[in-house]
């Protein structure tokens, strides 16, 4: 369960749930499938992460931003190098 230590309230949690889904279809046809659980993981994170900021008002399209981005760099996490902030 990707979002087991997410404290919310059941109407939260199914929001989560249910933007991870939306995101997750837009982003599955271009993963390949060995990298699917790991990819699917890394987007829920990026989920809570712009829930949990307060960002909620178009979760799914600022996570989907954000995977993307972090996909560009070497490490996975959108920064050039380990010493960016």
């Amino acid at each position: 369960m990707p979002f087991r230590s997410t404290i919310t309230t059941p109407e939260e949690l199914a929001l989560l749930v249910e933007a991870l889904e939306q995101a997750w279809s837009e982003i599955a046809p271009g993963v390949e499938q060995d990298r699917a659980p790991s990819e699917r993981e890394r987007l829920a994170r990026i989920i809570a992460t712009v829930w949990s900021a307060e960002l909620a008002a178009d979760l799914v399209s600022l996570s989907l931003e954000r995977f993307h981005e972090s996909a560009s760099s070497p490490d996975g996490t959108g920064r050039e190098s380990a010493n960016d902030p």
